[in-house]
């Protein structure tokens, strides 16, 4: 009876940390909850096309794909002080009442080609472009890192989320054996060949077999929505949410044409 009201004060203190937590990330006090459903609709039908879903989609991977071009481009922009140059001008006039003649007009023009091929700069072009080259190599080794961290991810958080399936049947199973367990017992109390303290062990055994089956379920779920994090499709968008979305365009549209101003 002790572990009893001690499991139970310990239940209460774990419920009102979840009760602050929920209200910390949702904003608002837990009101009229139903239980969660794990995204299995959301989820690829294979570890082959989660682990291809990642590498389009993973917003790491694309960060880091996204700065590796950023890093060939700084090493051609570096490299462009060495290439020659050429400049094309031109002139055009019109004089009227040339040679104070009336009527009488004059045209002048000319076109201008010229080219410009650097020949030493000291050695800080040269040193900019090596820079740059050792970071775009830099960048395709993050890359790599970040390809092969994703793919760590997708194939645990995959065998997790299948495991639980696993964990998930045999306990409902364990149910309902300790369903039929308990029924038996009853039955050989009722006729005198078991104690009341079989029965309770019984019941015991059964409420343990079905707190199993909660946990499962709550496994689940999680395990459904880390697979879903790790291909990088955890959003309100795939959710469906009800929610306001961030679209960094419109932002973008906003201050494009704006030369001066502080305001977004």
């Amino acid at each position: 009876m002790e572990q009893g009201r001690a499991d139970r004060a310990t239940a209460g203190s774990n419920l009102a940390g979840s009760l602050a937590q929920y209200r910390q990330l949702i904003g608002v006090p837990p009101h009229d909850l139903q239980p969660a459903r794990p995204v299995e609709s959301l989820l690829p039908r294979s570890l082959d096309d989660a682990y291809k879903i990642a590498e389009s989609e993973h917003p790491l991977i694309l960060a880091a794909r996204a700065n590796v071009d950023a890093a060939g481009y700084t090493v051609e922009t570096n490299f462009s002080p060495l290439l020659p140059s050429i400049g094309l001008t031109g002139h055009v006039q019109r004089r009227l009442d040339y040679e104070y003649v009336p009527g009488q007009r004059y045209y002048e023009g000319y076109v201008a080609a010229g080219i410009t091929v650097p020949l030493y700069e000291g050695g800080a072009v040269y040193s900019s472009v090596r820079q740059a080259k050792e970071k775009f190599t830099e960048a395709e080794l993050v890359l790599d890192q970040q390809r092969l961290a994703v793919r760590a991810t997708v194939a645990s958080d995959w065998a997790a989320w299948d495991n639980t399936h696993a964990v998930l049947s045999a306990s409902r199973k364990e149910v309902t054996a300790a369903e039929a367990a308990l029924s038996g017992i009853r039955e050989e109390a009722r006729l005198g060949e078991r104690t009341t303290f079989d029965i309770l062990t019984a019941q015991l055994n059964l409420l343990n077999a079905r707190l199993l089956v909660v946990s499962a379920q709550h496994d689940l779920v999680l395990a459904s929505y880390a697979v879903l994090a790790s291909i990088g499709r955890l959003s309100a968008a795939t959710l469906g949410l009800d929610a306001p979305q961030y679209n960094p365009k419109e932002h973008y549209d906003r201050v494009k044409y704006k030369w001066i101003g502080t305001n977004p």
